[in-house]
């Protein structure tokens, strides 16, 4: 027994070494094959590669298709026109990137990525601009400083500032950029003259230029950072002192005691407002909920009810009580974060003195007198009765110690400070992110300017005389309470917004259409490829219109939607044609006004001070310049907020003997107002004017089992007569043979319509000579 055991052991581990060795020579051989198949054909993998990465055109070829294509007007363009209306779901996406890389202030002409259609009927800018913060915050800041010179010059001269808001002509085409601008100079951007200050040396040969080059070890893309940038101090700092008008000027977190996020979070929790703070109203069912509340010892009207003057914020009220200590006043405790108790004081006093060192006392602070030793030295005695008997042992065993002569503090021969630490040191309680060397490069429309701003606490908004007080602070309340919600959503979602980020990204839908074989790309300037799109955004909804049957809806160049005469009912019933034409339709509006500005300024006619006042009106005015919330009443939000944005930038802007009036060129926190809008309208807008697109160039899909019109209770009759004479006519065909088929229907229709209004009338029915069958198909019909 024991001897067959072994001999299975045995059979089974060499049937385990052969089952070893089949599969090493699997492997074998499929390393063999690889390597030869990769030999012989590894060439075309290569060659796909290559040609798949798609060459730039130059921008002729799509300038030449776009002015051949015109109105698309003429038998040939057929093809082009249906192809037009299909590309109007790309609109949104062309509009919302086009505003996203629009020139700032300081650049005259900006060139940009484009994806287009070989055909001529979209352009797609596709450029996303990134900067370095540092930089960019430092280049808005030079803008405000120039805007608010000038603003005072022109005032000294006794002259007044003329706003510049144009409107182009609504029956004017869009300019050709190749006959009108191509050829002309722009005018000076608004640019701060940095040769004349020594501090700016660092920074003043590549401050503006859109790809500086600098000296090392400064760097941007280089390759300590290869997607972010490395400043020096002396860089760091220029910059800095540049964008310090604009940034916030309290950075002692104990200002902010009860002013900070976690603490309007606990207020949002319990339904409470920080004094002169934004109001979160509870939702219906607990504001329901509070009515009917029991009363309990913490409402009982026997009590002492405890109440502060509000006008008086320097007394603890109740409700800050709550706020600072929820577990301890507060009966509602879900969701409630506190916030720190205290922060450590800061003892610093800013040095803006260049001519003091940078370790000096401030007069600010409390004097240290000196004070002399007016009283005789204590004896021995008294000494021995004060001290305790462990100090006395401890003195008897040091003795009478006396100090070397060379004796000398640790690193006293070292300066206490170089060229570079006062600059460090302002540096070092600078605000992010002029507190680091180095960083990554952002999105120049993910860059907040002024989110700051508002966020001050009430006793630091200074408002001029004359203003609007109550105003401007309904402003500042308002920006605090979106800024709070928009940090508590992103703080609620930011486990699914971090696991998004690590996943595996879908593949953009400028690149899924720049793969296909009718796009191509090319490089050139903003304002030809805005122009362009311009004018495939009217050919699109004229096509749209006329496809449509609507001769008498006119759309002119400005995007007005105008009758060509007086219209009938049913033609006003037929012209309807949705919110989301008209939404897109608006869109364009908004955008062409930008347009025309540019074309304006680099005509020769408006300067760059103008361009950026007259950008800076449309982007903080379009609830009145357009009529886009009339068709989207969402965008409501975004016309009050860039208003508050507005009040918030005045009452900063006009200080320090600024005239009031136009002349304001701030215009980056509004345009980022209005980035965002068109980004998260965009994939709603596309899937909307998808299917009116299919609408109209295929009809409309029938949904349910049978094809037409449904049958309601007002065609019941009408249908069951239509039914009884296609049986008639059904049956007729299966009688009689084909050649006499035609003429015979015909006129046995004209005899049965005869004989059913007849049988409908109770009357009788006869025709003489009609045959026998016939007769009888009819009569039994």
């Amino acid at each position: 027994m024991s001897s067959h055991n072994e001999e299975e052991d045995l059979g089974d581990m060499l049937f385990g070494v052969d089952e070893e060795e089949r599969a090493e020579q699997q492997e074998i051989q499929i390393r063999e094959w690889r390597r030869a198949n990769t030999a012989k054909l590894g060439y075309r993998a290569a060659y796909r590669a290559a040609t798949e990465k798609k060459d730039y055109v130059p921008p002729e070829f799509l300038r030449k298709i776009v002015k051949d294509n015109g109105d698309l007007n003429g038998k040939r363009l057929k093809s082009e026109r249906k192809l037009c209306v299909g590309m109007l779901q790309y609109m949104p996406l062309a509009l919302y990137k086009l505003l996203e890389a629009m020139p700032m202030p300081w650049e005259e002409t900006r060139y940009v990525d484009v994806v287009y259609h070989v055909g001529g009927v979209l352009t797609l800018v596709d450029d996303t601009p990134t900067v370095v913060e540092p930089l960019y915050t430092a280049q808005w800041g030079t803008t405000w400083t120039k805007m608010r010179t000038q603003k005072v010059e022109l005032l000294r001269e006794g002259g007044a500032f003329r706003r510049a808001v144009h409107k182009g002509d609504e029956n004017v085409p869009p300019l050709d950029y190749g006959d009108y601008l191509m050829d002309l100079e722009p005018p000076p951007a608004l640019q701060d003259d940095m040769d004349e200050d020594e501090d700016n040396a660092a920074i003043a040969d590549w401050f503006y230029d859109p790809f500086p080059r600098l000296v090392s070890p400064n760097q941007i893309r280089g390759p300590r950072r290869p997607n972010g940038y490395y400043f020096t101090l002396d860089v760091i700092d220029a910059l800095y002192r540049q964008a310090s008008v604009i940034l916030p000027s309290i950075e002692d977190r104990s200002f902010f005691y009860l002013w900070d996020l976690n603490s309007f979070y606990a207020a949002k929790a319990m339904y409470l407002s920080i004094p002169r703070g934004p109001k979160f109203q509870p939702p219906p069912e607990v504001s329901q909920a509070q009515v009917d509340e029991d009363w309990t010892e913490f409402n009982d009207l026997r009590r002492v009810i405890h109440r502060d003057d509000p006008r008086k914020p320097l007394f603890s009220m109740l409700t800050e009580r709550q706020i600072a200590f929820p577990f301890l006043y507060s009966n509602t405790i879900e969701h409630v974060t506190t916030g720190p108790y205290h922060h450590p004081a800061s003892s610093r006093v800013e040095n803006e003195d260049p001519e003091l060192p940078c370790f000096t006392f401030h007069p600010s602070l409390n004097p240290i007198k000196a004070v002399e030793r007016k009283f005789a030295a204590q004896s021995e005695t008294g000494d021995s009765v004060v001290c305790s008997a462990s100090a006395r042992q401890a003195r008897a065993r040091l003795g009478d110690f006396v100090p070397p002569a060379d004796l000398a503090p640790f690193l006293g021969a070292a300066p206490l400070e170089d060229k570079g630490t006062k600059a460090a040191l302002t540096l070092l309680f600078a605000p992010s992110p002029y507190n680091t060397f180095e960083g990554g490069m952002k999105r120049r429309v993910d860059i907040p300017l002024t989110d700051r701003w508002h966020c001050d606490p009430p006793d630091f908004i200074h408002v001029e005389e004359g203003a609007d007080k109550s105003e401007i602070h309904h402003s500042y309340t308002q920006l605090l309470k979106q800024h709070v919600k928009r940090n508590l959503h992103r703080d609620a979602h930011k486990r699914v917004l971090e696991e998004l980020a690590d996943s595996d990204e879908a593949p953009r839908r400028i690149d899924r259409l720049a793969n296909m074989r009718y796009f191509a790309k090319t490089k050139m300037d903003w304002l030809e490829a805005a122009l362009q799109v311009m004018r495939q955004g009217h050919n699109m909804l004229v096509q749209l219109i006329n496809m449509k049957g609507l001769p008498f809806v006119h759309i002119n160049y400005n995007f007005e939607a105008k009758p060509t005469r007086t219209l009938t009912t049913k033609e006003i019933k037929k012209s309807r044609l949705g919110s989301t034409f008209h939404t897109i339709r608006e869109l364009l509006g908004f955008i062409k006004r930008l347009v025309d500005m540019h074309v304006m300024y680099r005509l020769g006619r408006t300067d760059a001070m103008q361009l950026a006042d007259a950008v800076h009106y449309l982007f903080n005015h379009a609830g009145t310049l357009t009529g886009i919330y009339q068709y989207k009443l969402r965008a409501l939000r975004q016309v009050k907020m860039t208003k508050d944005i507005k009040h918030v930038l005045y009452n900063k802007f006009y200080v320090g003997g600024v005239p009031d009036g136009p002349g304001c060129g701030f215009w980056a926190p509004s345009w980022r107002v209005w980035v965002f809008f068109l980004r998260g309208m965009t994939p709603l807008l596309q899937r909307y004017l998808a299917n009116l697109t299919d609408r109209v160039l295929r009809g409309r899909e029938q949904k349910g089992k049978f094809e037409g019109k449904r049958i309601t209770r007002q065609r019941a009759e009408t249908d069951k007569d239509v039914n009884i004479k296609e049986a008639f006519r059904r049956e007729l065909r299966e009688m009689l043979p084909e050649n006499v088929k035609e003429s015979v229907i015909v006129t046995m229709d004209q005899h049965f319509n005869e004989a059913f209004r007849r049988w409908r009338k109770g009357a009788t029915w006869a025709i003489p000579g009609l045959a026998r069958p016939l007769e009888d198909l009819v009569k039994s019909t």
